[in-house]
């Protein structure tokens, strides 16, 4: 089977490879993707979270994901270069080579080119950039791929990290690169040239050419792939050696790779075959060091390391071992001792003492730690030896053995990713497991907030409000007692209504039949109802004193149990009107089996609706006096007292002439006698009188009435008979001098009556101030009682603290807890984080991520 058909073969297995590992590096980019999402979602709750000493944030900040999405990049790069491997149509063989080795006299003699598309270092030039030669029949075409601005400046910043310069004068593109002033031009740390000894030329390179020779090739950093004449190709991948009288070219700065498609000899038997040829590392440009790298990655699958031994004297050098060096790490993994050839080029001009210095070379191979398939000598220059000793020999190895090392280095990368596969499990086992439990410290968080922020401070007001109105409850009632003295003082000095006037008195009277002794009495009735309303008004000072009671517990509550942050209370502003609903809020955020404290709330919620009727229980005894059977209206009073004038005259005229009469010892019998009158005789005599006085009243009189009456009469009667037996001018005595007790006057009979109820008024009222002056304490009496019955409900009970701890974890009352929040977020981040996880986990499973 010839080379060229078995070529083929090679190329579509590897084809068969690539579509699969296409398939695997999908998988791992979906991997990639949910760690993103992963970790943007643990920066998100790291960002939010307040408390930096939570569980939550502590374990959230062990997570680093970022570290591990950067490797599975690296891994996907490493895929891809496998994969542009298996993918390419062709296979390769690298050339590499320092300056001055034969490299491109190699190259020239595989590939039939000439000194016009590969020059040599034999003409004062030598190749600057990467060149690709591929074999394609009866074609002749020459493409340039030049750099972009950002690829370009990817080399820009190798330079500045291998020569040490400062990360941040680092240029962040190409123009900020070029418009640095020349004076500002970041300067070679010393330590740096101490260290590499290459340093002032990278130096100068970067300096010299990058930088002074921005404006020659800026133009051609278009990123674009270009055919170009064959003759242009000198001007595009060589520069002028510094001792040419030629100026220094620039293009081949712009340039990125170098593509020929030529008809190679023998090609027809040959196949399906690519040359490259790497730029010579004799001047350690750093371009050239990253360019063998990435090309060998992705291009190579075959190395020639060409040497020509300097028949003036050489050895083995330092160059070459790290150019060997250079391209065993660039395979990462690929088999180098079973894929590269080591090339001894001969010179032409002195063969015999180049072959003996050959041979030695061949001989130190091993020596030098340089392992390879096989050790060839041969003279580059001739075709026809380089097919005989090179090109056949190389093609038969790799037809031989590419399919076993690449069955070898696709284990290995196997391998490789099976163990970063198990790795990245591992640790989403370790993100999985990180949000577990974020809220099972949070109990005792709570306990600490309740204990110290809520209970202690709570319970301490509470009793110290109760010492305070224990204190206070024998004292008089400030506002009670003002608006005490307020009714007092209105129906003292008449500013509240009390007495009708003499026209609603004369409007009673019409009413009552024409009588003013009805009207008198009913007037009566009236001012005790007057009085009664008057005096009830004071129930709304006790009602203030009550719901200032209820607000001094709603404010507790609202400041030291916190209920201020509760949603439910947002709106409030503890007014006075809003007592009753608060503590039915309340009530409501209370859990159910919490009865004793609903009770609480339900008690101290009720406003006491009969505080009128107990200050009218207070004053009704001296109310009851204000009965109509109790008093005797004017008119009557004028009855008794005076009847008919003549009789009043004739009674006295009997009186006198009896008196006149008398001799002293009979009038002083007289005095004698009634004075010693037992209390058998007097009741005889007032029962006699009483018969005779119930004639003139025009209703019935209360016995005790009467008997004042009596007494009064009999005191008067008494004094009168006295008065005339003492007087010496008792002859003289005119009738209408006489005494009369209680002579009504002759002022309207209304004003009279008015007077009278007036006098009534005042008697009452000031009966009243002085029992209610006894009651001035009872609104503290009152507001002690109730707010202590809720203090041993609420807060002094044997479970009180217990209930108010279930109060406060109640799912209602959770956002009092400033950690409540930490802890439905810490829930919540719990769930969506784990779910991000088991997305990611799913998409790391072993399945589709390793090759099968």
């Amino acid at each position: 089977m010839t080379f060229a058909k078995q070529i083929d073969e090679i190329i579509g297995k590897r084809h068969e490879q690539a579509n699969i590992l296409a398939g695997v590096i999908e998988k791992w980019r979906n991997l990639k993707k949910e760690l993103e999402i992963l970790e943007q979602e643990r920066n998100n709750h790291i960002s939010i979270i307040s408390d930096t000493n939570s569980n939550a944030y502590l374990r959230l900040q062990k997570i680093n994901l970022s570290a591990w999405i950067k490797k599975i990049n690296n891994k996907i790069d490493e895929l891809d270069n496998l994969k542009t491997r298996l993918s390419r149509g062709t296979l390769n063989i690298g050339v590499v080579g320092r300056m001055r080795q034969g490299k491109s006299q190699l190259l020239q003699s595989l590939t039939g080119l000439t000194n016009a598309e590969i020059p040599t270092s034999s003409d004062g030039v030598c190749t600057r950039i990467l060149s690709k030669v591929f074999h394609e029949p009866s074609t002749v075409r020459n493409e340039i791929q030049f750099h972009s601005a950002d690829s370009l400046l990817e080399i820009i910043h190798l330079y500045y990290d291998i020569l040490g310069l400062a990360t941040n004068s680092k240029p962040k593109s190409i123009d900020d690169f070029h418009s640095i002033k020349n004076e500002d031009f970041p300067r070679l740390p010393p330590e740096i040239i101490k260290k590499n000894p290459s340093a002032k030329y990278l130096y100068g390179i970067l300096r010299g050419n990058y930088y002074s020779n921005y404006e020659e090739y800026k133009k051609l950093l278009t990123g674009q792939l270009q055919v170009i004449p064959q003759a242009e190709i000198i001007n595009y991948v060589t520069r002028n050696q510094q001792n040419s009288n030629v100026r220094p070219n620039s293009k081949y700065l712009s340039v990125r790779e170098l593509r020929i498609f030529c008809e190679f000899p023998d090609g027809d038997e040959v196949g399906k075959i690519g040359v490259v040829d790497l730029p010579g590392l004799g001047d350690d440009d750093v371009s050239d060091a990253e360019l063998l790298i990435k090309t060998i990655k992705q291009d190579i699958d075959f190395i020639l390391f060409v040497r020509r031994p300097d028949t003036k004297g050489d050895n083995w050098q330092e160059a070459d071992r790290k150019m060997y060096g250079l391209a065993e790490k660039a395979l990462e993994g690929f088999p180098i001792k079973e894929c590269s050839f080591i090339v001894l080029n001969k010179d032409k001009d002195n063969p015999i003492k180049s072959e003996k210095d050959c041979n030695r070379f061949r001989d130190e191979v091993k020596e030098q730690g340089l392992v390879v398939s096989n050790v060839v000598i041969a003279n580059c220059t001739n075709s026809a030896d380089v097919k005989k000793e090179v090109l056949t020999p190389a093609l038969e190895n790799l037809t031989k053995n590419i399919g076993r090392v690449y069955e070898q280095y696709l284990r290995f990368h196997n391998q490789d990713l099976i163990t970063f596969q198990k790795e990245i499990s591992h640790i989403l086992s370790e993100a999985f497991k990180a949000t577990e439990g974020f809220q099972s410290t949070e109990n005792e968080e709570f306990n600490d907030w309740f204990e110290d922020k809520i209970w202690v401070e709570m319970r301490k007001k509470f009793n110290q409000e109760n010492k305070n109105l224990l204190n206070n409850q024998n004292k008089p009632h400030e506002e009670f007692e003002k608006e005490v003295n307020n009714v007092v003082e209105k129906c003292l000095n008449g500013k509240a209504k009390i007495v009708p006037d003499t026209n609603e008195i004369e409007d009673l009277y019409a009413s009552c039949g024409s009588s003013y002794k009805m009207a008198f009495y009913m007037c009566i009735n009236e001012v005790k109802t007057n009085l009664i309303r008057e005096f009830k008004t004071l129930d709304k000072a006790l009602k203030k004193s009550e719901i200032k009671l209820q607000l001094s517990v709603a404010k507790i509550l609202y400041e030291q149990g916190w209920l201020e942050k509760h949603s439910s209370f947002q709106e409030y502003s503890l007014k006075e009107e809003e007592c009753v609903d608060f503590f039915v809020k309340v009530k409501e955020l209370v859990p159910q089996h919490r009865k004793e404290l609903k009770q609480a709330f339900e008690e101290i919620q009720q406003c006491t609706d009969t505080y009128g009727d107990t200050i009218i229980s207070w004053i009704q005894p001296h109310l009851d006096t204000l009965k109509p059977d109790q008093h005797l209206d004017p008119i009557s009073r004028k009855q008794f007292f005076t009847d008919e004038s003549n009789l009043i005259s004739q009674q006295v005229n009997e009186l006198q002439q009896t008196v006149v009469n008398l001799s002293e010892e009979e009038v002083n019998k007289l005095d004698s006698t009634m004075q010693q009158l037992t209390d058998d005789i007097k009741a005889e005599l007032l029962s006699k009188m009483m018969e005779a006085i119930s004639q003139y009243m025009p209703f019935p009189l209360s016995q005790k009435l009467v008997q004042n009456i009596l007494y009064l009469s009999l005191q008067k009667a008494y004094v009168l008979v006295k008065g005339f037996i003492n007087s010496s001018a008792s002859e003289s005595i005119a009738t209408n001098t006489l005494p009369s007790p209680n002579k009504p006057q002759m002022e309207k009979i209304e004003e009279s009556i008015m007077s009278e109820i007036d006098s009534l008024r005042k008697k009452v009222v000031e009966d009243c101030q002085h029992t209610l002056k006894d009651k001035l304490n009872f609104p503290n009496k009152e507001a002690h009682t109730k707010f202590d019955k809720f203090f041993a409900n609420a807060i002094a009970f044997n479970k009180a603290e217990t209930a108010w701890r279930d109060f406060y974890q109640y799912e209602k009352n959770q956002e009092l807890w400033p950690g409540a929040k930490s802890k439905e977020n810490a829930q919540q981040l719990e769930k969506e984080w784990q779910d991000l996880v088991n997305n990611a986990i799913d998409a790391s499973s072993a399945d589709g991520l390793v090759l099968p």
